[in-house]
């Protein structure tokens, strides 16, 4: 494969045919999904991701972060249980054609660096051990991942090695694809990653420093999280469930919250900040680096 064919995207409705069939295609290795439960995927979904070789879905993949009350997967809830904070990769799916070529390894990156962006401290996964899945197992080996449990799933018929990586954002795996490999990788066309940390968008100023956020949706994306969390929250209590799940899901609520926070922090330092130096406005840089002190306490 010739550099520079591969992009990785946000997945969007013209590709639920290709997911569904390559799903459908791998099912002995993954739980089944029709298209009401992909939709539901795109609904909560942290990363639903398609990577396009040519112009033609090649390979998807699924990520989810923690606190996510309407999802069931028996992993999922193990590693729910286990970790406060982390992004699920509860599927990657390769279309035949395009195996051997990379695409898994490229789109790994993009959630590590995703993960690193927005804060989360871990990337987890299980693999299949009972039937013995030595191709994946040794793929994950490769990206860093280890094992942390096992488990017994789908009615004791399969058994899985439970793995988590740490995301360490100074690897080149992690930040390689935007600096000494970027021509070797794809990069992911999605809002929120605009947000989150591509440089030099427009940024209108006018009186009173208001201003146009090219992170807004990002932001606003975050916050609903926040709130969909603590809606959450205030159930579990008035139903008086379990106070370590309500834990885990305040949690979820302080992450979104500082999640949301880090990005307009990010953008903020990009372009408000460059502006107020280039033009000398030092009581600007002031008021940044208290809004900062407080963000921070």
């Amino acid at each position: 494969m010739n550099e520079n064919t591969v992009l990785i995207r946000k997945a969007e409705e013209k590709d639920y045919p290709f997911i569904l069939r390559v799903n459908e295609e791998n099912v002995e290795v993954l739980s089944p999904m029709d298209e009401a439960k992909l939709k539901g995927f795109a609904e909560f979904a942290e990363l639903l991701l398609v990577a396009e070789v040519d112009n033609a879905p090649a390979a998807f993949l699924i990520g989810i972060r923690e606190g996510i009350g309407c999802y069931d997967s028996e992993n999922y809830l193990w590693f729910q249980k286990k970790y406060p904070q982390f992004l699920y990769v509860d599927r990657i799916v390769i279309d035949e054609p395009y195996r051997s070529a990379g695409i898994g390894k490229m789109l790994y990156q993009e959630v590590l660096h995703y993960a690193c962006l927005t804060g989360v401290p871990m990337v987890t996964a299980e693999i299949d051990t009972i039937p013995y899945n030595e191709t994946s197992l040794k793929f994950h080996e490769r990206m860093g991942f280890q094992e942390v449990g096992v488990q017994f799933v789908r009615n004791n018929s399969i058994k899985v090695s439970l793995q988590a990586v740490a995301v360490d954002c100074h690897m080149e795996h992690v930040h390689g694809h935007f600096h000494s490999h970027r021509d070797e990788h794809a990069h992911v066309h999605n809002e929120e990653y605009d947000h989150a940390y591509r440089a030099g968008h427009d940024h209108v100023h006018s009186a009173g420093h208001g201003h146009t956020h090219p992170n807004a949706k990002a932001v606003s994306n975050r916050l609903a999280k926040a709130i969909g969390h603590l809606e959450k929250v205030k159930q579990m209590v008035d139903q008086e469930e379990d106070c370590a799940q309500v834990l885990v899901q305040l949690t979820a609520v302080r992450s979104a919250i500082n999640n949301a926070g880090k990005i307009i922090l990010s953008d903020h330092l990009n372009h408000c900040v460059v502006e107020a130096a280039e033009k000398g406005d030092y009581q600007k840089i002031e008021e940044f680096n208290e809004a900062v002190k407080q963000f921070v306490k």
